[in-house]
């Protein structure tokens, strides 16, 4: 079977192929190929034989991405127990936690929060290279969910710069904003909405409860239970409606 370049989720997993190689050039081959590997392959193959155990055969694409996302997030310093246990939980959460076909929260910032918690371990994103914001983007544009990155980032970088927390003294400032959530995490297609308006709510309120989290209440992983919060309040008002 051919590459179905109109697949979205093919243009996604180049996407975030190129980011992940970009940070391996930086950090090592040798040190961070092992955990892209772990993550991919594990999420890979468990979500292959749920499908399979379902009677469904299909190639795993949310799978690969969720591994790509976990790998390019977990430090590549930690044991390779950990990514081989976030990407198992995403999985895992991908097929549990849902109703009917909507998913409550995003399958890899669950399996990573729990694995962090777990574990008492912390992120890295040593994947998330600013330099290729670019191939963000491309993502966020794919998929439609653009008005959620943008607004996000918008959002976050007022407020942070507001509150003292981000200062404009050089580019390297600029390219400190969290692109990797907003134009690929923030933007996962079965949790967030669709609707213009409804996306640049969605975005804003990310915005402001991560900037609260991180900078006010100075909470470990804010990133992570700001998304995962702002997935579950959109679960709860797409099923009331």
């Amino acid at each position: 079977m051919g590459v179905n370049w109109n697949d979205v989720y093919v243009w996604v997993i180049i996407a975030l192929s190129v980011t992940a190689i970009g940070g391996m050039v930086i950090n090592g081959f040798e040190k961070t190929l092992p955990t892209i590997v772990v993550a991919v392959l594990t999420a890979s193959v468990l979500d292959f034989l749920i499908d399979k155990f379902k009677g469904k055969t299909r190639f795993p694409y949310s799978a690969v991405i969720s591994g790509l996302i976990v790998g390019s997030i977990v430090s590549f310093e930690d044991p390779l127990y950990i990514p081989f246990f976030a990407s198992a939980l995403a999985i895992i959460s991908k097929h549990i936690l849902k109703y009917k076909v909507y998913h409550t929260v995003n399958p890899a910032t669950f399996g990573m929060l729990a694995s962090f918690l777990i574990f008492s371990r912390f992120d890295s994103w040593w994947g998330a290279v600013p330099y290729l914001i670019p191939f963000l983007a491309i993502i966020a544009w794919k998929i439609k969910k653009l008005h959620i990155a943008i607004s996000f980032l918008v959002v976050f970088f007022v407020l942070s710069y507001f509150t003292g927390n981000v200062r404009l003294q050089s580019l390297n400032d600029l390219l400190g904003l969290p692109y990797y959530l907003a134009f690929i995490m923030a933007v996962e297609p079965k949790t967030t909405p669709i609707v213009r308006n409804q996306q640049i709510v969605f975005g804003m309120s990310l915005a402001v409860l991560s900037v609260l989290l991180m900078f006010v209440a100075r909470m470990p992983y804010a990133i992570f239970i700001s998304l995962l919060v702002m997935n579950l309040f959109f679960f709860i008002y797409r099923m009331r409606r």
